[in-house]
This record gives structure tokens, sequence and C-alpha cells, in this order.
């Protein structure tokens, strides 16, 4: 796990996950709904619910997935 979550441009090793705590502020911003973006994901409204929450953590391809989705950057979700 990445131990200092502002620098998230260091090479992160497969398997490495990390939590989403700007998840909800930035889809909020961008107006879709927690079944909107689980479905744009694949995955489902609980597993979004809870990274924005933080009771889950993601993998770092899916935190690609996600910041190509509001096209940014990995950072603007931590």
């Amino acid at each position: 796990m990445l131990t200092n979550r502002k620098h998230v441009d260091i090479i992160v090793d497969k398997g490495e996950t990390m939590g989403l705590p700007g998840l909800r502020d930035l889809r909020q911003k961008k107006g879709l709904t927690l079944e909107a973006l689980a479905q744009k994901l694949g995955t489902s409204r609980g597993y979004i619910s809870n990274l924005e929450n933080d009771k889950k953590e993601c993998s770092l391809r899916m935190a690609k997935n996600i910041a190509q989705i509001f096209k940014c950057k990995i950072d603007d979700l931590i």
C-alpha cells in the first residue's frame, strides 16, 4: 500500500491498492450517480460506495480507469 498518498507519480508494483477519498466529490461535481459510474466501470454501486467511504481500496488499474472517465489525474482522486 502507498504510504504517502500525495505522491502517486511513483512507480507502483502490480497488485498495489489505494483508497480514493476524493472520488465522491469529483463524481458529484460531474453529476454522476453511483449507479452511472459503476456501470461505466463494469462494477457494482456498492463497490463504488465503499471506495468513496474508504471502506475498500482499489487496484491501480481501477484508479486509472476512474481517472480516465473523469479526465483527471489519479492524484485528484486521492
